[in-house]
């Protein structure tokens, strides 16, 4: 049985996966009011490795990357795994960090970029529905203000994306039924001709979440120990066992991650297949979708998602809740990426 289908074999209990899952990520954190798993290894070296990436317009993004790779691979061969630090350290992908300060709306500019609260739309676009029921506003991305980030120079250099989700329903994403759910929009006209919304009537209280200023920096991630990534260089015990040390060393205390592209801080496992399978009819919130015929010749194109947006649980700030402390990935191929359409971004949700 595949990671896919061991994940998806209690589905009905998405929010019971075995707290293993759980404490393998690079940078793993949990909300305020969310119990923390214990870590796999006790009395481990606690100091975090270096993954941050100096933000500076006179040095060129790949020389940021270059150096923070540098610094992960000093880290990482202190932590005995010299045999693979070089291709662990070529391995990190540079994301984009957002840190959300809790605001009223009028200390953001029109067009900034924000988590939650209403977003700024221009004349003629109406709020986002699912079913006649209006969709919540996750986060507001002003493309000028993040360009500096986008090492990969992934995203348009300006205009808005703007990321709603149906929260009242929270979709998991398993289903091709979910579709719908969440949208994903890009504005690239006059940023001048924006107005702020207001909440719509028949918005859910709960789903109308206070406005956040954000501040973004890049810093590297790494992937789970159990990926194909790391199955391909072949850990012994022992080096799996330390590699596991240094993603665990990597853990914030009470600290939620929301990023823009680079690894995802997974919970219950691999998403790329799922969103392949799902996002092309098969149904995988079990092992039918798994089991389909189809799913040989599908599942090539798994390779081709790539994380697009991360949202955390956070209660206290923007009072975000999925599922039992989990988080909301919105998902995008490559290739549409490349294209600019939105229109086929997938999203899953995965909780403890």
């Amino acid at each position: 049985m595949n990671t896919g289908d061991m994940r998806h074999s209690k589905i009905n209990d998405r929010c019971g996966a075995n707290a293993m899952q759980v404490a393998i990520i690079l940078v793993f954190a949990l909300s305020p009011g969310c119990q923390k798993q214990p870590g796999l290894h006790e009395g481990v070296l606690t100091m975090k490795p270096s993954i941050q990436i100096v933000s500076e317009e006179n040095i060129s993004a790949q020389e940021r990357v270059t150096a923070a790779r540098d610094k992960l691979k000093e880290d990482i061969e202190q932590r005995g795994l010299s045999r693979v630090s070089e291709d662990l350290a070529e391995m990190a992908q540079p994301s984009i960090r957002l840190k959300a300060t809790r605001v009223t709306e009028d200390k953001i500019t029109t067009g900034s970029s924000k988590l939650g609260g209403t977003p700024d739309l221009p004349e003629g676009m109406a709020w986002p529905e699912c079913n006649g029921v209006p969709m919540a506003l996750l986060a507001q991305v002003n493309l000028k203000e993040v360009a500096l980030y986008d090492l990969d120079g992934q995203l348009p250099q300006s205009g808005i994306l703007y990321f709603f989700y149906e929260v009242a329903n929270q979709a998991w994403g398993f289903d091709p039924k979910d579709r719908g759910n969440w949208k994903v929009i890009y504005y690239d006209g006059d940023l001048a001709t924006l107005r702020a919304a207001t909440f719509p009537k028949d918005l859910n209280e709960a789903c109308q979440f206070p406005p956040c200023d954000v501040a973004f920096s890049n810093e590297l991630t790494l992937p789970t120990w159990d990926s194909e990534e790391v199955s391909n260089l072949r850990l012994s015990e022992v080096e799996a066992d330390k590699y596991i040390e240094l993603l665990e060393a990597m853990h914030g205390d009470n600290e939620t991650i929301f990023r823009m592209f680079g690894f995802a801080d997974e919970i219950q496992g691999d998403m790329k297949l799922e969103c392949q399978l799902a996002s092309n009819g098969l149904y995988v919130g079990d092992s039918s979708g798994y089991n389909d015929p189809r799913r040989p010749a599908l599942e090539p194109g798994a390779k081709d998602w790539r994380l697009l947006l991360q949202i955390d649980s956070e209660e206290d700030t923007l009072g975000m809740m999925w599922g039992d402390c989990g988080r909301v990935y919105f998902w995008i191929r490559e290739g549409d990426l490349e294209n600019r359409n939105l229109d086929d971004v997938w999203l899953v949700l995965q909780c403890y």
